[in-house]
């Protein structure tokens, strides 16, 4: 006949007493052989960048509407204005 579920956990006499927590500190002089990117490559890859935040972006509005054969030449004017004030990351 099978036990119940605490009479089990009362024979192991702990009386829920926890155990001592198993120490991770590394040894004296241990060098960690392996680096960040083959630990964590996939994490990485996926790590926000500083460039990936809404603070970074600029909405401009009361742009003139334009065809498609002068939308190169409105992006270039555009461009050339915003970038007195700083580097362009992506446009």
């Amino acid at each position: 006949m099978a036990k119940k579920k605490n009479e089990e956990y009362a024979d192991s006499g702990e009386d829920g007493e926890y155990q001592e927590e198993p120490n991770f500190e590394d040894p004296d002089g241990f060098v960690d052989d392996i680096n960040d990117e083959d630990l964590l490559g996939d994490l990485l890859k996926q790590k926000p960048c500083e460039t990936d935040g809404v603070e970074n972006v600029v909405v401009v509005d009361n742009i003139p509407k334009v065809g498609p054969t002068r939308q190169d030449k409105l992006k270039t004017v555009i461009f050339k204005l915003f970038s007195t004030f700083g580097e362009i990351v992506s446009s």
